[in-house]
Order: C-alpha cells, then structure tokens, then sequence
C-alpha cells in the first residue's frame, strides 16, 4: 500500500527553518546597531564639540516649513534658539541711495548666466532697473500662484519669487498671505494689519521691517523701513521679508557666516552702481547640491556680480526662477514649483 502524505500542517524542511533563524538574528542585530548609532550621533550633536554642525542643522532644518520637526526632535527649544538669534532682525544702518546711478534705463538688454563654483543655479543681469516689478497673488487669504503664473499674467520676460509669506493656521506654506505688505506698480496693495507682535512684528506705518523695494528712479532699497517711510521715497515696488538683514550693502558684505539659517535653496535680489538688477536663484535640497549659506550668497553677489546692494528674498522650497517662457532652475518642492505670495518680475 502507497504511503498516505498529509498535505497539511507539514513542517517546513530544516535548513529553511535555521536559514530564517539567521535572517532574523542578523536583522535584529543591525537595528540595534542602527539604534544605538542614532542614539550616539544625537547625543554627539547635543553635547558633542560639534558646533558648526548644531549650527547648520538647526538653521536648514528652521528655515524650512516642512523640516523643523529634524531640528525639534534632537534639540532643545533653548538650543534652537540660541542659533537662530544669531539673525539679527534690526537692522538700523541706511544705505546712501545716491550711490547708484540707473544709466541704462534705455537699454532693455538681459544677460543670463550660470552659476558654478560648487553652487547650482541661474543669475539674470537686467539693465534697465525699471522693467522690474512687483506681483502679488491674486487670491491674498486664500492661496498663492505659481512664479511661472504670475510672470505670464504680467506678459513678462523673466521672473523670481519674491517676500516671505505669513504662517495663518490654515495656509502655511501655500503664499496665501504676503508678509505685512506689498507695494507694486506704485501702490500700496497690500497691508496686513491683523499681524501680532507677539507673532510676527505688527504693520504699522510707524513700524519698521525687512525691506527689499525699488524706487522710482529704479533704485533698490534694503534695509528697515516703515510704511510712512516708503511712501515718503517714492517706493514703486516693495515685498518684506522678515529676519533677514541686507545681504550687500554700499558695496560690502554684511554676513560672515549663515547668519543662524543654515544651507538653503536661496533667491536674492541685487543692484550694481550702473542701476542693473541681478536677479539669483540657488538650487538645493535635492541630490548634487545642498544650496548656499547666507555668507556664500552675499560673497557672490558682492564679487562675482559687483552689486552695491543686495538682499535675500524667500527661499527654500519657493526657489524659482522663470525666463523666457518656462523656470530654468530646479525647484526642490516635490511637486515642481511652489505657490508663492508675490514675485519680482521683468517687464517686456
């Protein structure tokens, strides 16, 4: 008689079962491994001689919207402090406005190049300081609009994104509310006078803040000023953008190290003493390039591209930088472009 075989509840052949046995052990082993390395590089990080990397960790990871849980999560509200304080907010020193001369208002010529040096990204040189405006999402409390959006909508030839944006419970990150103000076309457009001290500063006409503006001769403006106090320069175009001091200014660096904000996609906006605007944007979050310090951003600016002055503008995720009909750098938020509130753009 043939042997009967059940067909249930069979064993599985012995060298399998060792074979899983193993799997398992050495699996286990290396998440102990793995757990007892993130346990030391934390406390490494926390009490560790390691302060140029606390530093960059806390400034990349604050700066971001998306990202300040890493920071949160291995350092001290104290710690974190400490670092971004190192951003000094007030900025008194005024810059001599007769110090540029726009010469080349009738010259309507764009120069676009490269930037290298261990840095990816795009600068445009604009001649004539008086094609670049401002631009604000039409849907302020809502949401924002794309760079690439807000250049097609004002028929224009090149464009970056512009101030920083509010944080309202139920529109961080989306630019649906520009910070404080925005003066475009030589309007007050915008004014936010819901803003609390507490919070962010409070607009106020007698309150100064990050400004980063155009007159109408075309010159930049940088620095801290209040409303009143545009208005009384004939300011055509201004956005803010809060906790950043001039990057450049009467020719000079002002940054000698990240400034508390670490490495980051960045956009700047500059001016030579001939009136042109440079326009620049830096890659980064992404494989091949983490972005730029503060410092690495005012060095360029100042020596590479002769600006008199300089500012930064928003960064991070709503680095874009539009030309000619499409964006040419590589935005680092996962979708492409981000919405953003407001965007310098370059008139046709």
């Amino acid at each position: 008689m043939d042997a009967q075989i059940k067909q249930g509840g069979q064993k599985p052949p012995l060298f399998f079962r060792h074979l899983l046995g193993r799997v398992l052990r050495i699996v286990s082993i290396v998440l102990v491994q793995i757990v007892l390395a993130a346990g030391i590089a934390v406390a490494l990080l926390r009490y560790g001689p390691f302060v140029n990397t606390r530093q960059f960790i806390i400034g990349s990871a604050m700066s971001s919207f998306t990202h300040q849980y890493i920071a949160q999560w291995i350092f001290t509200k104290a710690e974190i402090e400490q670092v971004t304080k190192k951003s000094d907010s007030s900025f008194t020193e005024k810059q001599d406005l007769n110090a540029v001369n726009p010469v080349g208002t009738a010259d309507n010529s764009i120069v676009l190049s490269k930037i290298g040096d261990g840095l990816q990204g795009y600068a445009l040189e604009i001649k004539n300081p008086l094609r670049v405006h401002v631009a604000c999402t039409a849907y302020i409390g809502t949401r924002g609009e794309f760079v690439s959006t807000l250049a097609a909508k004002n028929n224009a030839v090149a464009a970056i994104n512009g101030g920083g944006f509010s944080t309202g419970a139920d529109t961080t990150g989306t630019g649906a509310i520009p910070s404080d103000f925005v003066f475009s076309n030589g309007k007050l457009l915008w004014k936010d006078d819901t803003l609390k001290p507490g919070k962010l500063p409070a607009t106020d006409d007698h309150e100064p803040v990050n400004v980063v503006a155009l007159n109408n001769k075309g010159v930049l403006i940088v620095g801290d000023y209040t409303v009143n106090q545009l208005n009384s320069m004939n300011v055509t175009e201004a956005v803010d953008l809060h906790g950043y001091k001039p990057l450049v200014l009467d020719g000079k660096v002002q940054y000698t190290n990240d400034g508390g904000k670490g490495v980051q996609p960045r956009t700047a906006i500059g001016q030579k003493k001939d009136g042109t605007i440079v326009l620049l944007v830096i890659d980064g979050r992404q494989a091949g390039t983490s972005g730029a310090r503060l410092n690495q951003l005012a060095d360029l600016l100042a020596n590479q591209y002769d600006c008199w002055t300089a500012a930064n503008l928003d960064g991070g995720a709503s680095t874009a930088m539009y030309y000619q009909g499409n964006i040419i750098n590589k935005p680092s938020a996962i979708f492409g472009e981000r919405t953003v509130a407001t965007a310098f753009y370059v008139s046709k």
